[in-house]
């Protein structure tokens, strides 16, 4: 959960993207992205471990 914050700040502060152009523009879509699927993956496995599904796959 420590990328929740990089995600408040890419989606909250898309003035950033002023004048970004290209590669570099790429990457910070790509990374929003990867975030966003992983804290999914990580915010149901965490409602799981609360519920008391803690058995290891």
């Amino acid at each position: 959960m420590f990328w929740l914050p990089l995600v408040v700040v890419l989606i909250l502060r898309p003035a950033m993207f002023d004048g970004v152009q290209g590669s570099y523009a790429t990457l910070l879509v790509v990374l929003l992205v990867v975030d966003v699927v992983s804290l999914a993956f990580d915010g149901l496995e965490a409602v799981k471990w609360m519920r008391g599904q803690r058995a290891v796959v």
